[in-house]
């Protein structure tokens, strides 16, 4: 077991109507998850690692929509608190990282019973303010492969700069799975209809190792990934001394 269950009268999840834009032009309204105390909704932590969360079938067309909204992700077995934005919010990431530490405090630190606010120094390590669906589902994935979420990240700068990637606003590199002491990554130039598929770019795993060990060489990469809770590569290419290669 990764950690005690909540307490009886922690914050249980939450749901609220919402309306969905289909690209057909049609609206959509739907119930979506305003928080998840993944603990009591495990189906829901499973969505999310399939793919199926917050996706909707449009009734005028019949595509499949995801929904991209802000999200609080609460896992008392795993001690994660993630606010998770919707992707546009990398252009802002500095006012995302001051909401979700501003929420943390007020939220778990003054406003929890005792029982839940001394388990705080044990859920501000993994304190995360994620942006989209996709880079949540890669936060979990990390977690669930024993790896550091930080260290990953730096990783992903080195693998742009070793294979040439152009990277440009809307890329992504997702981690994808360890396979024969690689890590597998997939790189895509873009998302959303018409973009390119991912294509797979390993490493070997003593590159990710060798980073764990070598803790200056990591931060050097992006302090940025070392110094916030926003831990991704894609803020890192943000600031201006890491113009993409």
């Amino acid at each position: 077991m990764r950690g005690a269950r909540p307490a009886a009268g922690s914050p249980m999840s939450k749901y609220e109507p919402a309306r969905l834009g289909c690209p057909c032009g049609a609206e959509v309204e739907v119930m979506a998850a305003e928080s998840l105390h993944i603990t009591n909704v495990p189906e829901e932590r499973a969505a999310i690692l399939t793919g199926d969360f917050h996706v909707f079938c449009c009734p005028a067309c019949g595509a499949r929509v995801q929904l991209d909204k802000l999200l609080a992700y609460l896992d008392f077995e795993r001690w994660q608190w993630f606010t998770v934005f919707p992707e546009a919010a990398l252009d802002s990431w500095e006012d995302a990282v001051r909401f979700t530490e501003q929420r943390f405090t007020e939220t778990l630190e003054e406003r929890s019973p005792p029982g839940v606010k001394e388990w705080a120094p044990r859920f501000r390590p993994h304190m995360r303010a994620v942006f989209g669906l996709q880079a949540l589902r890669e936060k979990l994935m990390i977690a669930d492969a024993g790896l550091d979420d930080r260290t990953v990240e730096a990783l992903k700068l080195q693998l742009l700069a070793w294979y040439g990637l152009p990277y440009a606003q809307g890329a992504h590199l997702w981690f994808s799975r360890i396979e024969d002491d690689q890590l597998v990554f997939a790189w895509a130039t873009g998302s959303g209809e018409g973009a390119a598929p991912p294509v797979p770019v390993a490493v070997p795993l003593a590159a990710y190792q060798r980073l764990v060990i070598d803790h200056a060489e990591a931060r050097a990469l992006a302090p940025v990934l070392a110094d916030s809770i926003a831990v991704d590569f894609r803020v890192a290419r943000a600031v201006p001394a890491l113009a993409a290669p």
